[in-house]
This record gives structure tokens, C-alpha cells and sequence, in this order.
């Protein structure tokens, strides 16, 4: 899965033609203090923003910890990305 992530990320970047940011690490629970259906949560995850003159896409990769993000890839998987 994590040449999936690579590649659809290198991806975007050419279709774009711009260059590959770097990934970001989501903050210590302590710091970002996430509450997720309730819980407190750590919601680890990393974050590429890619820019281009006229928008921004933010790619999200979830950590293990419960989320939103983790909650949808847990329902829905990865099919999209898998396909290409």
C-alpha cells in the first residue's frame, strides 16, 4: 500500500507539473488534542500539500489512532487508487 500512496502522490505532481512536496507529520495528542466520536484520540497522521497557481490539494495518509479519514479507508478501503 505504501507505493500505492508514492505513486498516486508522484502522480498528481506530474500531471501537474510541479514539484513533490514534502511529507508533514501530524503533532503530539498534546499539542493537536483530537476528539474523535467522543474520544480523545491521538490521530497520527501525514499530510502532503501540493500547490498549484489555482488550488491546493492536501493528500492524507492515516495513522493507526481512530479518525475520520481512518474511519472512511476501514469502510471504504482504497479501490480508486488501487485501479491506476
Amino acid at each position: 500500500m505504501e507505493l500505492v500512496k508514492v505513486m498516486a502522490a508522484e502522480a498528481f505532481c506530474r500531471l501537474l507539473g510541479v514539484e513533490k512536496p514534502p511529507v508533514i507529520q501530524s503533532g503530539p495528542s498534546e499539542l493537536i488534542q483530537v476528539v474523535f466520536e467522543g474520544q480523545t484520540t491521538e490521530a497520527d497522521s501525514k499530510y502532503m500539500f501540493i500547490n498549484t497557481p489555482l488550488l491546493q490539494i492536501e493528500l492524507i495518509e492515516p495513522g493507526d489512532s481512530s479518525s475520520t479519514w481512518k474511519k472512511h479507508l476501514d469502510t471504504h478501503g482504497i479501490e480508486l487508487l488501487e485501479r491506476y
